[in-house]
């Protein structure tokens, strides 16, 4: 069997990081409802994702 190169989590942080940044400003922008209460939502949960791969990342020995 071949052996899977390994991938950095970096830039799959960076994008969600990214991502969080821009659902946290079109949210900003919208007036009370629910798309930004979604919107914030979201941001959330991407930010602490890419804040999740950035740990992993750090914590794994680089091959």
């Amino acid at each position: 069997m071949a052996r899977k190169k390994q991938v950095s989590a970096i830039p799959r942080a960076v994008i969600f990081l990214i991502l969080a940044a821009f659902f946290f400003a079109m949210a900003a922008r919208l007036q009370a409802s629910w798309h930004k209460t979604l919107l914030y939502g979201f941001a959330v949960l991407d930010a602490v994702w890419g804040v999740a791969l950035l740990a992993i990342a750090r914590k794994k020995p680089r091959f």
